[in-house]
């Protein structure tokens, strides 16, 4: 169940909107169905530290045990006066159990944020029992290709981008970071899950098909995701970049052949 509350840039940046950024996260979360497996926010969802806020986190806690369910936030994190870019897991009791810490920040954007190179694959039972691991990317990270080789390499079923849209003013930008998540998707035959405070959130099959497309920008919306997932390994997931090595070798081998019959 993934929320886009549509938070202005502005209302974030806003210490005195930093409550009603939170309640509104959670007044969202309320309309999710009761058999969901996973909540998702999006990115810097709480702009603050999570665990360091006992406010916020005593908030959180209220609501994942009475809901019984497992939450994804994406938030800021502050780790011996470094700040990261984070997605926090908590259990349907409460607990903080993985966190990732965005790798691959943005140039200049990003600067007050750390790069880190943690890559700590997730997982959580699903309401049939089965044990799923799933892959975390924070926003532009979905443009990395070797991410998703790196999280099909540890075992990752599914891969989540938490991300926040907001700065573009043309809505043809959110359809153009979409494509990252779909050629990913199909490279890598794993589906890929997208939760975004503003923009594009939808659930992208193995295959490159999208559903549950949520692209309006001027209301929240709650997404419900039924995600199927692959174990199987696309050709590509296993060589990597193989073929272009090889056409880079033909393209040295033949003008040397050539060269040399002259």
């Amino acid at each position: 169940c993934s929320i886009q509350p549509n938070i202005t840039i502005r209302e974030k940046h806003d210490p005195n909107q930093f409550e009603n950024v939170l309640n509104k996260h959670l007044l969202l979360s309320e309309n999710c169905p009761t058999d969901t497996d996973l909540i998702v926010w999006p990115e810097t969802a709480i702009t603050d530290d999570v665990v360091r806020n006992t406010n916020v986190n005593s908030s959180l806690v209220d609501f994942i045990q009475k809901k019984r369910m497992r939450l994804l936030v994406g938030s800021a994190a502050l780790i011996k006066g470094r700040d990261f870019n984070s997605a926090f897991l908590f259990d349907e009791q409460g607990n903080v159990s993985q966190i990732y810490h965005k790798n691959k920040v943005v140039p200049f954007t990003e600067a007050l944020f750390q790069a880190s190179n943690n890559q700590n694959l997730f997982t959580a039972n699903n309401v049939q029992g089965r044990n799923i691991s799933f892959g975390t990317m924070i926003c532009s990270e979905d443009g990395y290709a070797n991410l998703f080789k790196d999280w099909r390499k540890k075992g990752a079923d599914l891969i989540i981008v938490l991300l926040n849209d907001m700065w573009f003013n043309a809505k043809e930008a959110y359809y153009m970071h979409l494509q990252n998540s779909i050629v990913n998707a199909v490279s890598f035959n794993i589906p890929v899950v997208r939760s975004s405070n503003s923009g594009i959130s939808a659930y992208i099959n193995k295959n490159g098909e999208i559903h549950n497309i949520s692209d309006n920008n001027n209301k929240a919306i709650v997404s419900e995701y039924s995600v199927t997932v692959s174990g199987e390994k696309s050709f590509y997931a296993k060589t990597g970049n193989i073929f272009v090595w090889v056409c880079f070798l033909f393209a040295i081998i033949i003008p040397s052949i050539s060269i040399r019959k002259k």
